[in-house]
């Protein structure tokens, strides 16, 4: 099997694909909240779990305080059971 290439090896070790996902995510949301407006807030709230996600992988692949890849961890699961608790109630509804 083929090693990967030393640019990519170190593109994805340095957590700089990583800050693509993020910066994506952020164009997305901008967008989204732009071209929506006032409609765009349950869509900014489903994009936020995996924000949160992407951070925690930059976080730990980065090398910064095993903390802040904590908090990202950790504010991943509120913003989830949020989106899923608006998700559940908005299929309820007629």
């Amino acid at each position: 099997m083929s090693q990967a290439p030393d640019w990519l090896r170190h593109w994805l070790e340095s957590g700089d694909a990583i800050l693509l996902v993020i910066a994506i995510l952020c164009a997305e949301a901008l967008g989204i909240a732009l071209l929506l407006q006032r409609k765009s807030l349950p869509v900014l709230i489903g994009l936020a779990p995996g924000l949160c996600l992407a951070l925690a992988l930059y976080t730990a692949l980065s090398g910064a305080d095993i903390l802040w890849t904590g908090l990202w961890l950790t504010s991943s699961l509120p913003a989830h059971l949020f989106d899923l608790r608006r998700r559940i109630r908005a299929a309820k509804q007629p």
